[in-house]
């Protein structure tokens, strides 16, 4: 991403991985959710979402747009991408939540559907009383906006066992499973679903 930054390419990224997106969207039932990871310099810019996002707006409701900071994350553009691109029917994701200076900021500027703990936060929660009231107090405020929570990073069974009794409502991380190509998650995790393409 930042050699990208560099060249001044941003949207070129967004593109290729909006084709990429879709390639596995069709391949995963449409009951699966698929996060799609995007920068947000992209939203700065609401005049250019139909070049970047029109591939995958018939999939929109079935998308979640997975927003990683990567410096200031409001402000009126960036605003009326989120407004417009909710509209289509996507959700919004806001990723590594206390990771960076404006995480919060950006929770109260737009109450995206689904926000994402950082690694920092979970990491080792079981053994900070610090770590285990800021999860308690972000999933109460969650909970009481319906915004959907996932806590990232979870390498060992307590954290796990901590972020669930915390209020975390999905977990993600090597505890639960690695990373994996599509196909051996379709057979691994499907257990024989049928599977459409497009």
């Amino acid at each position: 991403l930042n050699a990208t930054q560099l060249a001044q390419r941003e949207f070129d990224l967004q593109r290729v991985l909006t084709t990429l997106s879709k390639e596995v969207r069709v391949t995963i039932p449409s009951d699966i959710k698929l996060f799609m990871n995007i920068d947000p310099f992209v939203f700065g810019h609401p005049d250019r979402l139909d070049d970047v996002f029109s591939e995958v707006y018939p999939y929109a409701s079935s998308i979640v747009l997975e927003l990683t900071e990567r410096g200031q994350l409001c402000g009126d553009a960036w605003v009326e991408s989120v407004t417009y691109l909710r509209e289509k029917g996507f959700e919004i994701a806001l990723d590594d939540l206390g990771a960076g200076y404006n995480s919060l900021g950006a929770v109260a500027a737009v109450s995206p559907e689904i926000i994402k703990l950082h690694i920092s936060l979970v990491s080792n929660v079981h053994l900070s009383s610090p770590k285990k009231e800021m999860v308690r107090l972000l999933s109460e405020y969650a909970i009481r906006h319906q915004i959907k929570t996932v806590a990232e990073g979870i390498e060992v069974g307590e954290e796990a066992r901590v972020c669930t009794e915390l209020g975390m409502k999905w977990l993600q991380g090597y505890h639960l499973d690695r990373p994996m190509p599509v196909e051996q998650f379709i057979a691994t995790h499907l257990n024989g679903r049928e599977v459409f393409k497009s």
